[in-house]
């Protein structure tokens, strides 16, 4: 992999049954301190493809840094996953509620409601049975029916979603949440409190969407590109991976991610 010119190591760790790779190199800043890169390959969590890349002068902190955060992101799949039949949004959709819910998925439901009620509606995690009824008729080929759409808008709603300690529930049948607006943000989150635990302070992370913090070993910002879906060489004008608006300070940025799968630099 190139940054700014340079060779850096890859260090690939994936999981979900996909293989170990390990490719180890050294690259220089302009001061002259070496750094090792380490980046996750192929690693699936949440329905999408997870990355992660480090610079750090140390391999092993590299890697016991990685392991801190995939356990994190692991964590909230196993949680908040519509690909996974014991998730507990998967059990809360399957049943119309779970009990003793664990305090990361209150506190991501949570938020969806605080987000819910900011925007009048226009937001609400409970649009499952929407989404669902729109992707099968989409694998058919055709749209639903007006009175489909009707029927699957009455099982809409966050109000409807009540949340506790003791327990999340659904107060309607046929209601369903996703998470998919929420969950991958959030595991950024956690995974980069992994990172700076470690000492990692110039990290990019792809969990659906991008997120830095720092710069790459040249001093320059991350870049993101959209390859072409038909030109795999090709690559749009890159978007500089920098947040002046956002936390100037900590130099962070999140990145939505596009249809098209995006490439770094």
């Amino acid at each position: 992999m190139d940054l700014g010119g340079k060779t850096i190591a890859l260090i690939g760790l994936g999981y979900v049954g996909l293989p170990l790779a390990v490719e180890f190199g050294k690259v220089r800043t302009a001061s002259g301190q070496k750094l090792t890169a380490a980046e996750f390959l192929q690693a699936r969590a949440l329905g999408t493809q997870v990355q992660v890349t480090v610079l750090h002068p140390s391999a092993d902190t590299a890697r016991a840094a990685m392991a801190d955060a995939l356990a994190q992101v692991q964590a909230v799949d196993r949680l908040m996953s519509l690909h996974r039949a014991d998730s507990q949004v998967a059990v809360l959709n399957r049943d119309g509620h779970v009990d003793a819910p664990d305090t990361r998925l209150l506190q991501v439901l949570a938020q969806a409601q605080a987000l819910s009620q900011q925007t009048g509606g226009a937001f609400d995690v409970t649009v499952q049975p929407l989404w669902q009824l729109y992707t099968e008729a989409q694998s058919r080929g055709t749209l639903p029916t007006p009175a489909q759409v009707a029927a699957a808008r009455q099982r809409v709603d966050w109000r409807a979603l009540q949340l506790s300690p003791a327990r999340v529930a659904l107060q309607r049948p046929g209601m369903a949440v996703t998470l998919n607006g929420l969950a991958q943000g959030y595991a950024a989150d956690l995974a980069l409190q992994a990172l700076h635990k470690h000492g990692i302070t110039q990290p990019m992370l792809d969990t659906g969407e991008f997120t830095t913090l720092g710069d790459k070993a040249d001093g320059q910002p991350w870049r993101l590109g959209i390859r072409h879906p038909r030109q795999a060489d090709t690559r749009s004008p890159t978007l500089l991976a920098r947040a002046w608006l956002l936390q100037p300070k900590s130099r962070r940025s999140h990145h939505a991610g596009l249809s098209s799968r995006p490439t770094s630099r």
